[in-house]
């Protein structure tokens, strides 16, 4: 009976030793990970960049550098606006320098290892809660060059998906930021921007796109461009 006892304890005791042993192998593993996670930081933002982006969102940028590094990019969707439009040419850039040039004075960023995050600046978040940006109800009726009303005119706040369509007179109304730029659009008239700066009513006279109307034609139930027909109507 002592014999067996014994062997059940030489049997525990070596299984705890070998126990140990993993856990040390374990703990060795991941140190050395670390060292080399923490390592990765300065050779990742030393990744040369080359872009050539004219014209094109934040997104678009932050999509073009992904595809040529281990880049990611995380920020919060109410204080980052992604839609901004910028444009850079680099070659061989750093990342820091890339993130200068495109980004607004009022974000900020810091990057860890391969991550990016991208904020507001403190001081900016603080402004906007002493001075929210209150939408107001714009009113406002679309026409052309003859004053007849223009139906299914297209208005859309610029930077947002904020919009809606004129009525059969040609009116519309829609919630916009007192500091917002609407463009107002239709098929064979030439697109317009219209800074908003705090008004409440507004009249667009839309011209005609001579250019565009000569590609258009009538088919008694709309409109098609004439590239789109396959034969008469």
């Amino acid at each position: 009976m002592k014999k067996t006892r014994a062997n059940q304890r030489a049997r525990y005791d070596g299984h705890a030793r070998k126990l140990v042993r993993v856990m040390k192998l374990c703990m060795l593993f991941f140190l050395i990970g670390t060292s080399i996670g923490w390592g990765n930081p300065s050779c990742a933002q030393r990744i040369p960049l080359n872009l050539n982006l004219q014209d094109v969102t934040l997104e678009r940028v932050f999509d073009a550098i992904r595809s040529q590094s281990e880049f990611e990019f995380f920020y919060n969707d109410d204080q980052v606006n992604t839609a901004i439009r910028t444009s850079i040419k680099v070659k061989n850039a750093n990342l820091e320098d890339v993130l200068d040039k495109i980004l607004p004075e009022s974000y900020e960023y810091k990057v860890s290892d391969r991550y990016v995050l991208i904020s507001r600046r403190k001081d900016e978040r603080k402004f906007e809660r002493m001075f929210p940006d209150q939408t107001h109800r714009l009113s406002g009726r679309v026409v052309d060059s003859k004053g007849e009303p223009i139906i299914g005119a297209n208005i859309v706040e610029v930077g947002t998906t904020n919009g809606t369509v004129t009525d059969v007179n040609g009116h519309f109304t829609l919630n916009v930021g007192s500091n917002a730029t609407i463009r107002v659009s239709y098929i064979g008239c030439i697109a317009q921007d219209l800074p908003i700066e705090g008004k409440s009513n507004v009249e667009i006279t839309l011209q005609e796109d001579t250019q565009v109307l000569g590609e258009v034609v009538a088919i008694g139930y709309g409109t098609m461009k004439k590239s789109d027909l396959t034969g008469s109507v």
